[in-house]
């Protein structure tokens, strides 16, 4: 008898040590922003988290951006990827500026930060709403970024709330640039720019530059609006910090409507897997936070806040286990 138990431990942990030789390591494509960007980064410490926890893991970085993102984990052409609620939302419907719907998307973990869109305008342009601007229907020169980007996508999505669009503008007898920063900027300056629209957290170098040397006025959102975009694309209720630019946003803060982002992965990537990354990026919390102070605001109690998509099976398991889902 005691020979017989010996013979079955042996055969349990040689078993064992078969199944754990012939699992195959993860080979990871993570998707982010561009290669000199702040998401680009903010991945990289993601992908060194969970070489930590699986030394094993093969972790390949991939430039991105908010709109190829989500197509790229669709396509199976990455592994993880970072995904905004409002660009997700349009994604999983099919909605512009996607062509079609976005369906192999699972979400991972949220890292509840807030980026409020900022729009600004030049004082002496003499508009002090939104609202204003539709109605008067004034000529202004409005400058988003580039297109498809951050300021274009969501100024469109908040003037349509407004019931106007970037062609309205032009047939009021404005402009719509769409031009890098660098050269917003530079517009700005030679008084070329009367209005811009910008998604982002903190304070932006370029509206820093351009209010040193022209007074800017920031726009609010109505309530009525912010609903609209909670309802339609998920964004939820955000201020700019009146303290923001040296005070020069007003002393006072500016209702507004504010993105979030987080991971996404392939729906189809397979639960033990996607398990095992939520667990590694849970556990290096406070690695994570001190290494990229954009993603401060995440915590574990918060990681599994719905977003556009469903939770992947595997992060779900994860978060039951510690007691942050039911």
């Amino acid at each position: 008898m005691k020979l017989s138990r010996i013979l079955l431990s042996c055969t349990l942990v040689l078993g064992l040590t078969v199944a754990q030789a012939g699992a195959e390591p993860m080979k990871l494509n993570l998707v982010s922003g561009p290669v000199t960007g702040g998401w680009y980064v903010g991945m990289g410490v993601v992908g060194k988290i969970i070489t930590s926890a699986y030394p094993d893991t093969e972790i390949t970085m991939l430039p991105g951006g908010s709109t190829v993102n989500p197509i790229r984990l669709d396509r199976g052409q990455a592994d993880i990827g970072i995904l905004q609620i409002a660009m997700g939302s349009v994604a999983r419907k099919g909605e512009a500026p996607f062509k079609a719907p976005v369906k192999n998307v699972a979400q991972l973990v949220c890292w509840n930060d807030l980026s409020p869109i900022n729009i600004v305008v030049r004082e002496d342009l003499g508009v002090n709403s939104i609202e204003e601007l539709r109605d008067r229907k004034v000529p202004v020169r409005l400058a988003v970024g580039m297109k498809g980007g951050g300021g274009d996508s969501y100024g469109r999505w908040l003037f349509g709330e407004y019931g106007f669009t970037f062609k309205d503008i032009e047939d009021w007898g404005g402009q719509v640039y769409f031009n890098n920063y660098d050269d917003m900027t530079n517009l700005a300056k030679d008084g070329l720019v009367d209005m811009i629209v910008w998604l982002g957290r903190g304070e932006s170098w370029f509206l820093a530059e351009i209010s040193k040397d022209i007074k800017m006025k920031w726009l609010p959102v109505s309530d009525e609006v912010a609903e609209k975009m909670n309802k339609r694309y998920g964004m939820v209720r955000a201020s700019v910090s009146g303290d923001f630019y040296s005070g020069r946003v007003g002393g006072k803060d500016i209702p507004s409507v504010a993105e979030m982002t987080g991971l996404s992965v392939r729906a189809d990537m397979p639960e033990e897997d996607a398990y095992k990354i939520t667990k590694a990026i849970c556990e290096g919390q406070k690695e994570l936070v001190e290494a990229f102070a954009t993603w401060g605001t995440f915590t574990v109690e918060g990681a599994a806040r719905e977003m556009a998509y469903p939770l992947h099976p595997g992060a779900a398991r994860y978060y039951k286990e510690i007691g942050v889902l039911k």
